[in-house]
């Protein structure tokens, strides 16, 4: 079964209300959403494999009670404990926080190698790569040609510890910039952005970037200031 999904994220049972609020809506899952999703789409690059499970899932605890990876009751998702601690995370300045997710994921990697050995592989070669990328999440989502206008467009996406954000570039026949514009940012979560756009269309030779929904979220005519 491939692995289609990986998080890192806090039990809801060892945290206060005010923990709780303060790092499951907010600070915490935020911070840390953008390496899990490098790492989501570096392993469906790898095709990487998990025995009976598709998910697996990083949960930060005050106290661990199992050093072993389980199953989940409710989902094919494997389930690897960590230990977290609310003072230390606090502690560490903001520009520092992503250091101290993949430390915590270094941790769940050593006990997931219990049981999925080469899983464990692959995500460590997911964090090598993501600390030489520069720690930051880039990918391009779509790449059109129009020929009737001889340009071609990429929709360009980038995901850090503190946002999102969707580049729009137009480029000409032989592969020069025209034109290029963030179109849209948001907070680092799939939830805010992945219906923001779908597609992009030329209408009466002008480029519209289109929603999930069927409506214009940005429109460029050739010729526009750049």
């Amino acid at each position: 079964m491939r692995i289609l999904d990986l998080n890192l994220y806090l039990s809801s049972d060892d945290y206060s209300p005010t923990e709780a609020e303060r790092f499951f809506q907010r600070d915490f899952a935020f911070s840390a959403r953008f390496i899990c999703h490098y790492l989501r789409r570096f392993l469906k690059t790898k095709k990487t494999q998990g025995d009976g499970f598709s998910n697996v899932c990083f949960v930060g605890h005050r106290r661990p009670k199992d050093s072993v990876p389980y199953m989940s009751n409710f989902s094919k998702a494997l389930m690897v404990e960590v230990p977290f601690d609310v003072e230390q995370y606090e502690s560490v300045p903001t520009a520092a926080r992503t250091d101290f997710h993949l430390r915590m994921l270094g941790k769940g990697i050593e006990q997931l190698r219990m049981v999925s050995p080469s899983l464990a592989d692959d995500i460590v070669l997911g964090i090598e790569q993501f600390r030489s990328s520069g720690c930051v999440d880039r990918w391009r989502f779509k790449e059109k040609s129009f020929k009737a206008l001889g340009l071609r467009v990429r929709l360009d996406c980038e995901m850090s510890s503190d946002k999102f954000k969707l580049t729009f570039n137009v480029l000409s026949k032989d592969s020069n910039v025209v034109f290029s514009q963030e179109i849209l940012e948001t907070s680092p979560d799939e939830t805010c952005f992945h219906y923001r756009f779908k597609d992009v269309v030329e209408m009466d030779a002008t480029l519209v970037v289109m929603d999930g929904y069927g409506s214009a979220l940005y429109s460029w005519r050739p010729g526009m200031p750049g």
